[in-house]
């Protein structure tokens, strides 16, 4: 089955349900990540994919160094990362560690990115 067809298949799968529970963003990719560990969770351009248990193994290592240097509950944390898989990972880090992620564009001038920073109360960098 090509890529392709297991995004069909699986958008006409989320319009058939009738139902949607409301759940953290994070919740369902650790369940995933537990119940079917080698399932792909993200397919790159260029061919590379990771499965949920590699990204939920990293998410989960990274969120530990977070928790060990973060010690108020809910803090706000900014990644500043390229689109890709170890984005992902600091994601769901900040979120599996219980804090909040503020997203920061690459993109974005240098200066826009730390006037964002220096707004912000209280908020960690992850870059």
């Amino acid at each position: 089955m090509t890529k392709e067809a297991i995004f069909l298949s699986k958008r006409e799968s989320l319009q058939n349900k009738e139902t949607i529970n409301p759940q953290l963003i994070h919740g369902n990719f650790f369940k995933n990540a537990e119940e079917k560990p080698d399932n792909v969770c993200v397919y790159f351009s260029d061919g590379t994919e990771y499965s949920y248990g590699y990204i939920a193994k990293k998410a989960r290592q990274l969120a530990k160094k977070i928790n060990d240097i973060c010690s108020d509950e809910n803090e706000k944390i900014a990644v500043v990362l390229n689109r890709g898989a170890l984005q992902i990972i600091a994601v769901m880090a900040v979120l599996y560690s219980g804090h909040t992620y503020v997203p920061i564009g690459t993109h974005h001038p240098e200066d826009r990115r730390n006037k964002i920073i220096d707004k912000m109360y209280n908020i960690r960098n992850l870059a």
